[in-house]
């Protein structure tokens, strides 16, 4: 009875890196430093309050749509949803001007809108008057909404690194903790479009590494309600839904009363999902229309040009041509350069495993969005988080490294910057107005592909190795 409870115990332990595993990294140094002059409250706060500085240098640059009538962007549609949400009923907000940036995030994401709105609203109702304020861009409200971003991922994101660090590194020391929570807080991707672009994907993103840490744990109810939190933020979460359905049916399944928590997973996402629902729930029509703005099938596979394999193929093969809007929508919807950071989240989480990979993926993420930041004005926000998050991290060396790997890294870096540097300053064929722009697209899609196939892979081959220790069982 006792070694069963120790192998029940044991698994949900986290996987501990050992310290002298760890390869050093600039970081380190810094954190080290602030430790030997300080406690490590100090430090923490230190920590997040450069985290803080750097995500609002890089929203003093500009963002989506600014001074771009009559449309504008990503701001103004998500200033226009508190805007909304402010003035109408929810069985409105979901028919309301669809022309002009109507809503079609899931029900959360509209109650965070309206909350922001009413907080706005406080401070100076101009910013969000229904319709008059269409387009507004007053130095003051943007400081607003930037804020609002700031306190989003303050009080989602940064809490759920910070747990995840926490369970994944029990047992190292607080200067490695704080290291590494240093880094993860300055991933540069989801900062330069959160922060830059203007989006909250981190209240996703958070609430998805909240559901994965509570499994880590062994608290599935409360993963799964982090996860339909996450799905009624944002429908994007649904890339997560297969792993996270696997995971929670195999637990059903293991367990001897897995019928009991089946049964309760689903009392958790029926209780989730219909109080978000309920708004919405008293006629028919409104309920339907919530799902059709949710999934927009008629808007097709991607938009622009973006760097997945789709867009990538079409230059040869003109998948519209062969493929309906409703099989390129099971295929994959609404693909666009910002989707890289659903994958890019858990392989971040494999910093403490594979810091090289981690490093050098986010690297090639960064590059993919390079087309839409420097379309938006933002390279130079695009190039010195590049900088930072290198600098923090380290630059690999050939003695660390198969030399394979190594002479791969230093190929991709040398094309990147290739490319990067005709997009700018390199001549534009008449003929092939875009031709960096897709160099940039079938480059990328060709390393997130590689990535893959690495990834997929490694979990083969260590499912493998537990099945021969006879850890499998156990599990």
């Amino acid at each position: 009875m006792a070694r069963k409870n120790a192998a029940r115990v044991k698994q949900h332990r986290p996987h501990q890196p050992t310290e002298t595993a760890a390869s050093p990294m600039p970081a380190d140094r810094w954190i080290n430093f602030l430790t030997t002059a300080t406690d490590s409250r100090v430090t923490l706060a230190a920590t997040l309050l450069v985290a803080f500085l750097v995500r609002w240098a890089v929203s003093l640059g500009p963002y989506s749509g600014e001074a771009t009538p009559p449309v504008f962007g990503d701001y103004e549609a998500q200033r226009h949803w508190m805007e909304i949400t402010l003035h109408l009923p929810p069985s409105r907000w979901y028919f309301y001007d669809l022309s002009y940036w109507g809503l079609d995030y899931p029900p959360l994401s509209a109650y965070v809108s309206w909350v922001c709105g009413f907080v706005g609203s406080l401070i100076d109702p101009s910013w969000f008057a229904l319709d008059k304020s269409r387009g507004i861009e007053t130095s003051e409200s943007r400081v607003f909404m930037r804020l609002t971003v700031l306190a989003c991922e303050a009080l989602v994101y940064i809490p759920a690194v910070w747990w995840f660090v926490r369970t994944q590194m029990r047992d190292a020391s607080k200067q490695r903790k704080q290291s590494v929570f240093f880094v993860l807080l300055l991933q540069p991707s989801l900062i330069v479009i959160d922060h830059g672009h203007f989006q909250y994907n981190s209240v996703m993103l958070g609430l998805t590494l909240l559901a994965a840490v509570s499994f880590m744990r062994g608290r599935d109810i409360l993963g799964a309600a982090f996860f339909c939190l996450s799905l009624m933020f944002k429908q994007m979460a649904l890339y997560y839904a297969p792993a996270v359905f696997a995971y929670l049916l195999g637990r059903c399944f293991r367990q001897p009363h897995g019928l009991v928590l089946f049964i309760q997973l689903g009392v958790t996402v029926f209780v989730v999902f219909g109080l978000h629902l309920l708004p919405f729930a008293g006629s028919l029509e409104t309920l339907k229309q919530v799902f059709i703005r949710i999934f927009p099938v008629a808007r097709g596979l991607y938009e622009d040009k973006v760097a997945n394999v789709w867009c990538a193929l079409s230059i040869v093969i003109k998948l519209r041509d062969w493929y309906s809007k409703e099989r390129l929508m099971l295929l994959s919807f609404q693909v666009h350069e910002k989707t890289i950071l659903v994958p890019l989240l858990p392989i971040t989480l494999l910093y403490l495993e594979n810091p090289t990979l981690v490093v050098w993926f986010t690297n090639v993420a960064m590059f993919s969005m390079y087309p839409l930041l420097r379309r938006e004005g933002a390279t130079l926000q695009f190039m010195a988080m590049a900088a930072l998050w290198n600098m923090l991290c380290g630059i690999p060396k050939a003695k660390q490294l198969p030399l394979l790997v190594y002479r791969g890294i230093l190929a991709t870096y040398a094309t990147m910057a290739s490319i990067l540097v005709l997009d700018h300053f390199g001549p534009l064929p008449a003929r092939l107005p875009h031709l960096y722009v897709v160099l940039n697209v079938v480059f990328s899609a060709g390393c997130f592909s590689l990535t893959l196939l690495y990834l997929t892979y490694s979990q083969v081959m260590r499912g493998g190795r537990r099945n021969v220790n006879g850890h499998a069982k156990r599990d």
